[in-house]
């Protein structure tokens, strides 16, 4: 997961408002336990695009914290 979380920071930083590339992200960091970066990706890809708003409540909801 560490090679991906790379992949994923390289396309954000190359394109930083396309949402799915932030889901992804915050993905990748729940798998390697960057539990903050993983809660801090998720809300970013909220507010590139709401329709991703009820997966992302969930999923931080998953790792214990709020959206």
């Amino acid at each position: 997961y560490k090679r991906l979380v790379w992949l994923y920071e390289q396309l954000v930083s190359r394109a930083p408002n396309k949402a799915a590339y932030w889901a992804a992200l915050a993905s990748g960091y729940a798998h390697i336990g960057k539990i903050d970066e993983a809660v801090n990706a998720a809300r970013k890809t909220v507010s590139i695009d709401p329709n991703y708003l009820a997966e992302a409540k969930l999923f931080v909801e998953s790792l214990g914290r709020q959206l």
